[in-house]
């Protein structure tokens, strides 16, 4: 599958092929196997890039708006709600609009699942 490097290329320096990229990913969402593109989306995750986090955090919350979260696990919601409190700014507000979608769906449910969170977050 192409989603480990689509997603190195959504955060690259260049605007127009981090854009393409973006655009890629989510424009196969229809077409592949939703748990199998959403595992290789959380396993993005794991780079040490900030701006690859950032913009796969941005691909994933356009996931979960399309297909809900019924893919996302309870493992997969607390390392985004660890990257939450992550430094960079960037991945802080991308992982807050990954929690905000999850609330969405969830609601009060999300805090029993990411368990508990600093005061920052």
């Amino acid at each position: 599958m192409l989603y480990p490097i689509l997603t190195d290329k959504a955060g690259h320096n260049n605007q127009t092929i981090q854009q393409k990229g973006k655009n890629v990913v989510i424009s196969t969402f229809p077409i592949v196997d939703k748990a199998k593109a959403h595992k290789l989306l959380v396993d993005a995750l794991n780079t040490k890039n900030n701006k690859v986090k950032s913009e796969v955090l941005e691909i994933i919350a356009s996931f979960i708006q399309e297909f809900q979260a019924e893919y996302t696990s309870e493992k997969d919601a607390k390392l985004i709600a660890k990257l939450a409190d992550n430094p960079d700014k960037a991945v802080r507000e991308s992982a807050l609009k990954v929690l905000s979608e999850l609330y969405k769906i969830l609601d009060e449910g999300i805090w029993r699942i990411i368990g508990d969170v600093s005061t920052k977050v």
